[in-house]
């Protein structure tokens, strides 16, 4: 639950810590961690010869392409509601 006093919370990512003040809950800036977590590792270990800073650019990127595709998605759907009704209430007119 986001309030307005800042708490202390310690992040884990790529096995470095990230202590982070923020109003965001505890719980919810954990998980991004763990999405971050997991990527970077995959993306490490898909390219092992790569340093950390690139991975954390192509593990960026990546979450960044899904953040978009599923954002389209959204746009997609709900001009599909949208649509569907305006049509509904055309139909209820008549």
């Amino acid at each position: 639950m986001e309030g307005t006093e800042k708490q202390r919370v310690v992040l884990s990512i790529f096995g470095e810590e990230y202590p982070v003040r923020t109003t965001t809950s505890p719980e919810h800036l954990q998980k991004l961690a763990r999405v971050v977590d997991r990527v970077m590792r995959e993306t490490a270990k898909a390219h092992p010869r790569l340093g950390t800073n690139r991975v954390a650019v192509l593990a960026a990127l990546n979450i960044a392409d899904e953040l978009v595709r599923l954002q389209e998605q959204y746009d997609r759907l709900t001009a599909m509601l949208e649509d569907e009704w305006g049509r509904r209430q055309a139909g209820a007119k008549d």
